[in-house]
């Protein structure tokens, strides 16, 4: 049969060309029809999802919240006033696959003022999960306002970060500050004696805010501020108003009678009194008289006489030369002044016979 077949090709290659064509277009045909038909379809494989590239699962973490502002402490501060201040950090994965997570870290110049803390339970984070951990002062920190990152490690050298930051106030020093000061009208700080150490409060130093020949003041109630400066930085300078109670600087007389060797004196007040401001010398007796302190320039006048002498003591001689037969009264005159304030007084001397 197949030489029978094979002798009609070659004696008809015409025929067996068109017979070919023939087939080609039956077999197109019933392809066609196979497609085309739902029920042919229906049994025949589907090759399209088999045919998918699925796509890659991918971590991906994020640090909430980005900035954590532990607010504020004050230097000096406890254990649990730290711990109060811890705050909490999310770490969520919102990637398709698990993050392996290989470290957590603190960076930055204030990195040592912060310590995190449950970091070392957390090691993977499922896709669409998320864990927390907390950051918190460290002890013992200085004064100061400190930043630090978080830094959190996954994957193939990915990593996810967030911002921290603290602030520590200076502390209030224990001052022991002196009572109040008396001084003269004339004198200048210079003679208000400043404490020398703090006590059992704060060490440091006390000093006054205005240079010390300032002048205190005039006579009454004088405020000047005294400032104390901490020997510890991590505490404030702190002033306070100190008040000084000013009074008129006295003049002393010193009446000597070398007969009875007896040296009395007397501060005399503003107006004429005969027990304070009358001083009472017999005959060929000497009266001295001096300023106490702090006054400079004194110029000392005597009536009758008009006795003129400029110094800080005056001293005058009442001797038999001096003819008065009865009791007589001399007035002196004072004249002072130290740093522009003035000091005027008079003195009434009673002479005996």
């Amino acid at each position: 049969m197949r030489m029978q077949s094979n002798t009609l090709m070659a004696k008809n290659p015409k025929t067996c060309s068109r017979l070919l064509s023939v087939l080609v277009v039956l077999c197109c045909l019933l392809f066609f029809m196979a497609c085309t038909n739902p029920w042919i379809t229906a049994i025949l494989p589907d090759r399209t999802e088999a045919n998918k590239v699925l796509p890659l699962k991918t971590p991906n973490l994020e640090l909430s919240p980005q900035q954590a502002d532990l607010g504020k402490l004050v230097y000096g501060y406890t254990q649990q006033e730290a711990e109060a201040k811890a705050n909490t950090i999310t770490i969520k994965n919102t990637g398709t696959g698990a993050a392996i997570i290989s470290g957590f870290n603190l960076s930055g110049t204030g990195a040592s003022a912060f310590v995190l803390g449950g970091t070392s339970t957390i090691s993977a984070i499922n896709a669409d999960s998320e864990s927390t951990f907390t950051i918190q002062p460290a002890a013992g920190q200085a004064a100061g306002k400190y930043e630090a990152v978080i830094t959190a490690a996954y994957g193939d050298g990915e990593t996810v970060a967030a911002n921290v930051s603290l602030e520590i106030e200076l502390a209030e020093p224990v001052v022991s500050w002196p009572p109040d000061y008396t001084a003269y009208t004339g004198q200048t700080l210079a003679v208000l004696k400043l404490p020398q150490d703090n006590g059992s409060g704060t060490p440091g130093v006390f000093s006054w805010d205005e240079p010390t020949d300032t002048l205190i003041g005039e006579v009454g109630d004088r405020i000047h501020k005294m400032i104390f400066t901490p020997s510890n930085n991590n505490y404030k300078t702190v002033t306070k108003d100190i008040k000084v109670i000013v009074s008129e600087a006295p003049l002393v007389i010193l009446v000597f009678d070398p007969i009875n060797d007896v040296l009395k004196s007397w501060m005399p007040a503003m107006d004429y009194d005969p027990d304070t401001n009358t001083v009472i010398i017999s005959r060929g007796h000497s009266i001295t008289i001096t300023l106490d302190g702090i006054y400079n320039g004194v110029t000392w006048m005597m009536n009758p006489g008009n006795s003129i002498i400029n110094g800080d003591t005056f001293i005058y001689a009442f001797n038999d030369d001096y003819n008065q037969p009865e009791t007589y009264t001399l007035t002196l005159l004072v004249w002072a002044e130290e740093n522009n304030v003035p000091y005027n007084r008079t003195i009434w001397i009673k002479v005996m016979p």
